[in-house]
């Protein structure tokens, strides 16, 4: 009964398992399925999705909150700022560095969502985006580096930004999102704009105004607001239509301001107190001390000195404003303590891995050296070897041709005397008859030694048509000697070319032919001998050290 038991408990707890595993598996599965369609920017789809998911543990809970942030956000929003504080916990205690990078994103989004841009935003971003540089995900890391660039613009730390937009306009030319490539250009042209950079805010401009289309209607005023800023100096009219089509799509202060210049270039005072007015509703400090102190110039010039005091009284409270709000922020020490402390952490990590590498190396080349110095010492030892067989070789064929002219004479000879005797009138005929029999015995091995010299130097003359016709030779280095024969004894009128150096070798013979006679190229050379061009190069100088 107790085992029966036992055994019931074993079956009922894996039953368990396996419907826990399956209900986990589908959970995950459909958060799986929301997550691809943000990223395929099917935005209320994936909302759709979130509605009928009900999580049952804290990884698919985890999950669920970092999507729905996202969704929430996207949807122009605020995040639940408890949700995302789970999310980022679980996965602090979990390897996931996208879902992480994640979380750290989208809880700064809900502080960027309500204005609210503190020191803590900066943290967030910076952890996000350590994280995202560890995986390849362009996608995640063009949201964290646009989130970056407009935080720090939004912070007056313009520099800071114009290296974000940088990287952000990087991660979307390699996603080739013709959306995210725009609104890189519309940011990069920004920048360039508030650091006075007209040229380069110019060309970033331009290239967005082809993608105008791409953007949302209200970023669309600011393309059009920078067009205009571009020609503001250069052609107002044309600067001023751009900022008339800017204000269409939204009221912008930096809009108002700009044609507020223009209208008091122009010395009309209606328009231009009409848009100093609209644009000193919500502006940045400088530009609102910009604006500022074109009234009080106004005021001082009309002799409206009540009110030019009233003026700098104001433009000295918004200084103070300012100054206030950048002590109170420290955004870019903490950026750049970040940084530092990411870059200390590498350097150390790659002086290790360095070390490490270093001594690697020296035992991989001291192994290399050592089979080098095996080989080159084996190449040597053929060479050499193929050297002694081609003298070996040269010398047997001089012979051979020694041996074939002292037939030929001694024949001669033979036939000579054996035509004196056959004219004596003496019977000679016995003599004779020997004489005959040996002059046909030397005629035998005399046509014996002519096959084999013929074979040979056709052998000879193949390697020499061969250097004729630029082919590689260095597969019959064995037969090197029968191509030097063939020559000498083809040429002999040219032989004269050896005559200059003394103790030359088969090798060197070869040589000389394929560059003296044939007046080859360093080029041929190569390919002729099968060796660099600097070898061609080296061996020339060699030779010039046995010219006598």
């Amino acid at each position: 009964m107790i085992k029966l038991m036992k055994k019931t408990s074993i079956i009922l707890l894996i039953v368990f398992l396996i419907t826990s595993c399956s209900k986990k598996s589908e959970i995950y599965q459909q958060l799986v399925n929301a997550d691809s369609l943000l990223y395929k920017n099917l935005v209320d789809s994936a909302n759709n999705v979130l509605k009928e998911i009900e999580p049952k543990t804290k990884e698919d809970s985890a999950y669920f909150f970092v999507l729905k942030a996202e969704t929430t956000y996207r949807k122009q929003n605020t995040p639940d700022s408890n949700q995302i504080n789970f999310s980022i916990k679980f996965y602090e205690n979990h390897n996931d560095n996208r879902k992480l990078a994640n979380a750290y994103y989208y809880k700064a989004c809900t502080f960027i969502r309500i204005n609210k841009i503190s020191n803590g935003v900066f943290i967030l971003l910076k952890k996000a985006e350590q994280l995202a540089e560890k995986i390849s995900d362009d996608d995640l890391k063009d949201k964290i580096y646009s989130g970056l660039g407009y935080v720090n613009y939004a912070k007056n730390q313009t520099e800071e930004a114009l290296k974000y937009a940088y990287k952000e306009y990087g991660c979307a030319k390699r996603l080739g999102c013709r959306r995210d490539i725009a609104y890189a250009l519309l940011r990069l042209s920004t920048m360039y704009n508030d650091l006075k950079q007209k040229d380069s805010a110019e060309y970033y401009i331009m290239q967005c105004k082809a993608l105008v289309k791409e953007v949302d209607s209200s970023d669309k005023a600011f393309i059009y607001n920078i067009l205009g800023y571009c020609f503001m100096e250069d052609n107002s009219e044309a600067a001023q239509k751009y900022f008339q089509t800017s204000l269409k799509y939204k009221k912008n202060s930096e809009t108002y301001k700009n044609l507020a210049e223009i209208y008091y270039a122009k010395k009309d005072t209606q328009n231009w107190k009409q848009y100093c007015d609209s644009a000193l509703i919500d502006i940045w400090y400088e530009e609102k001390i910009d604006i500022l102190s074109n009234i009080a110039e106004k005021n001082y010039n009309d002799k409206n000195f009540t009110a030019y005091k009233q003026t700098n009284d104001e433009i000295i409270k918004t200084m103070q404003e300012l100054y206030n709000y950048e002590k109170a922020n420290y955004s870019l020490e903490i950026q750049k303590k970040f940084d530092y402390e990411k870059q200390k952490a590498e350097f150390n990590r790659k002086t290790l891995i360095s070390f490490f590498i270093f001594f690697m190396l020296i035992a991989v080349f001291a192994i290399v050296f050592l089979m080098y110095r095996h080989k080159l010492q084996n190449i040597r030892q053929i060479n050499f070897q193929l050297e002694k067989d081609n003298a070996r070789l040269y010398s047997e064929q001089e012979k051979l041709n020694v041996l074939i002219n002292n037939l030929k004479v001694q024949i001669d000879l033979l036939k000579q005397q054996k035509d004196q005797l056959s004219n004596e009138s003496n019977d000679w005929s016995t003599v004779i008859l020997s004489y005959e029999n040996m002059i046909t015995k030397l005629e035998s091995q005399l046509n014996i030694l002519n096959n084999q010299n013929v074979k040979l130097l056709k052998i000879g003359e193949q390697i020499f048509e061969l250097i004729r016709n630029n082919n590689p030779i260095s597969d019959f280095k064995e037969n090197w000697a029968n191509c030097v024969f063939y020559f000498e004894c083809t040429y002999p009128e040219k032989i004269k070319i050896f005559n200059t150096y003394a103790n030359l070798n088969i090798a060197n013979k070869i040589f000389i032919i394929s560059d003296s006679y044939f007046k080859k190229t360093d080029a041929d050379l190569s390919q002729i001998l099968g060796i660099s061009e600097s070898t061609v190069r080296s061996r020339r100088t060699k030779l010039k050290e046995k010219l006598k």
